[in-house]
């Protein structure tokens, strides 16, 4: 039981975290605009690899590219809100 408490725990710190990281974006107007640049970016990301109706196979390898580099962009935002700096700009290599 102390692993889920310990877990619990984790995921508290980092909703507090998630909450500071979202104030001080929101009180600096250059980090807001460019927090508002990042959403739109997957926003248009999104668009391409949800709404566009694909016309040959290479578009469709290009949503699908698109699709990856959503969700990497996803869990960045996400992983930079709750406090891992370093994991959520790291670079990808394979």
């Amino acid at each position: 039981m102390a692993a889920f408490d310990n877990l619990t725990s984790l995921h508290n710190h980092e909703e507090k975290l998630r909450a500071r990281s979202l104030a001080a974006i929101d009180a600096d107007a250059a980090l807001s605009a460019y927090w508002t640049l990042v959403g739109e970016a997957m926003n248009v990301i999104y668009a391409f690899t949800h709404d566009h109706a694909h016309g040959s196979e290479n578009e469709l390898t290009l949503q699908y590219l698109g699709i990856r580099l959503f969700n990497a962009a996803g869990a960045s935002v996400k992983l930079a809100l709750s406090g891992y700096y370093q994991k959520a700009f790291d670079r990808c290599e394979t």
